[in-house]
Parts: C-alpha cells; structure tokens; sequence
C-alpha cells in the first residue's frame, strides 16, 4: 500500500477528502503506525497552534508569508515525529553568532512563563505551518506525553535584527515544569552540539542538523532528566523515527523518579 502524502493526511485531517480516498488513508493508518502517529500529531499540533499561537511584536518583518495555507504548510509539520541516535553534548560555548540565539531564546522562554507574549490577532495555525515550511519543511518536533510534557504552546518569534525568525514550541508539565523547544535556520555560528553552562537554576542544550538549529531550554528542571530527554530529542531529530520502546520506557521512569521542578 502506498503511503499517504503529507498533503492528503493533512486534508484527511480536515475532512476535505472525498470518501474513498478518506478510507484508503484511514486504511493506511490502520497498517502502519507511523502513518497513525503522524495523523494524530497533526491533529495535536493544529489543536494547539488554535488555542495558543501568539507572536511578540516584531522589530522587523517576519518571514512568514501571510498567503501561506494550511495545505502548503502540511510537509512541514508532519516532518513531526521524534526519532532517535546520537546528540553528543559538548562544553563548548556558542560564538558571538550563536550567543545571540540563547539570549533570544531565553528571552522568548521568560515571555511564555510570565505571559507575556501577546496575541496577534492575524497570527493563527498557517503562519506556525507556514513558519515550519519556510524551514524547509524538515524540522522535527517533538511529541513528550511520554514524559508527562504536554505541547501547550506554540509561538513565532520574528527576527530582531542579531537572528532570525524561531519557532518556539513550548511544553507543559504535570508538576510545574516547562521545557522550551526553538527552532531556526542556523548557520555555522551554530554549534553541532552545544551544552550551555547552567546557570542558577537555568539549564540548556543546542544542536544542528544541516542548516537547523535547535535549542532546548528549561529552569527549575531536574538535571538528569533534563540531559536525558535533551539526548533523546537530539537523537530523534537526526533519524526521522519514532521513539522506541526503550527511549519511551527510558523517559517515562526518569520523569517518576524525578522531583517536581522548581522557579
């Protein structure tokens, strides 16, 4: 059997197939799981990016086209799923090019935990898509129940000038943690593999892959539980498979054997 396109799992997801096709889709995900898998991150991404997409204001244009569509924008999010081998962690410390990304994504991670990044009110679904296409359709996003991280929040922060455009994935704990997922279109200034120095009760990983960037950042976590999804993120975004039994089991006891996290 065939599987699905990207753009047809996106229009079954909206309904806007014709019936036979809806069922052949449908069949499709009943065969394979990673099909099923990207039809309900879909469905996850979309619920949130209506509830929460909001955007700062820019110090400049944004790059995301407000023509772009959900349709168009389809391959770029169901490039969703975490997927799984190697982030080696470094000390190295990011250049002056790359420092200016953690000061952007520590900015915008304190925004979402005061409330402070305000609604737009043209800002909606398409432009998180349409941001994600205009990453080249490859990024990786991730999906943490396992680890009792809820997708809450989905934001688009646009270029100020030092860096450009990031989209900001933020997740939501059961216990008070929240974990800050940016990603963006890096240049070399962009470590492959960055651990940033932890500082008070701030901690952060950054990686590439080809020309993304991705950093994830979080305050107040357990360290070694951060480390450990930090890796498996890392892992996940260089293969293009879904988490294992092992890394699920893995993230799922290092969550319970974990304290609650702290300001």
């Amino acid at each position: 059997m065939t599987r699905p396109s990207w753009i047809e799992l996106n229009a079954y997801v909206d309904g806007e197939l014709d019936a036979g096709r809806a069922d052949s889709v449908a069949k499709a995900a009943a065969a394979d799981p990673e099909v099923a898998a990207q039809i309900a991150a879909l469905q996850r991404l979309k619920a949130v990016a209506g509830r929460s997409v909001e955007q700062i204001p820019p110090a400049a244009p944004p790059l995301v086209r407000r023509r772009s569509r959900w349709r168009y924008g389809a391959a770029a999010c169901l490039a969703l799923l975490l997927l799984g081998a190697g982030l080696l962690l470094t000390d190295r410390t990011p250049g002056p090019g790359g420092g200016a990304w953690v000061a952007r994504g520590w900015a915008g991670h304190a925004a979402w935990l005061s409330g402070g990044e305000r609604p737009a009110a043209e800002v909606g679904p398409a432009a998180v898509l349409a941001a994600l296409a205009a990453l080249g359709g490859r990024a990786q996003i991730p999906q943490l129940d396992v680890a009792r991280l809820r997708l809450d929040h989905v934001a688009v922060l646009p270029a100020d000038g030092a860096v450009g455009e990031l989209l900001h994935l933020g997740y939501l704990g059961t216990r008070g943690c929240r974990l800050s997922l940016f990603v963006f279109a890096a240049d070399a200034a962009w470590p492959r593999a960055l651990a940033l120095p932890a500082e008070g009760s701030r901690l952060g990983v950054g990686w590439r892959v080809a020309d993304l960037g991705y950093l994830l950042l979080a305050q107040g976590m357990d360290r070694r539980r951060f480390e450990l999804i930090a890796e498996k993120v890392g892992e996940a975004t260089r293969r293009a498979a879904p988490f294992d039994d092992a890394t699920r089991s893995a993230l799922r006891r290092s969550r319970e054997a974990s304290p609650p996290c702290r300001a």
